[in-house]
């Protein structure tokens, strides 16, 4: 449930009820030492960094980029050459974020706000 493509198209809230005893893992905000959680293995969650924007993009930052390619990229905006240049300009980078056994899972492409 924590593969870029199934958020897209279910949400993230599967993959949140199953990462988050590895909270600690990858927020930074305690060591899970810190919380009593016994065995608890990080690289057991590894697919759950896709819910951790990566430490060089804020939330905030995901968020504004995912408003500029909907806004880019939205029908009206296609219909013009303009735009439809530009959203081609915006994506062209992450289009392995697309593919099947592309970049999804890459938390340096910051594949969800695509």
């Amino acid at each position: 449930p924590c593969k870029a493509e199934h958020i897209a198209q279910f949400g993230a809230l599967q993959c949140s009820n199953v990462c988050q005893p590895a909270h600690c893992c990858f927020s930074g905000e305690y060591a899970c030492d810190d919380v009593q959680l016994g065995h608890l293995n990080c690289e057991d969650y590894n697919a759950c960094q896709v819910l951790y924007p990566n430490k060089k993009t804020s939330t905030k930052e995901l968020l504004e980029l995912a408003e500029r390619i909907d806004k880019v990229c939205s029908a009206s905006s296609l219909n013009t050459i303009g735009g439809r240049a530009e959203c081609q300009d915006v994506c062209s980078d992450h289009l392995c974020c697309f593919y099947q056994d592309g970049c999804a899972n890459d938390p340096d492409k910051n594949c969800l706000a695509y």
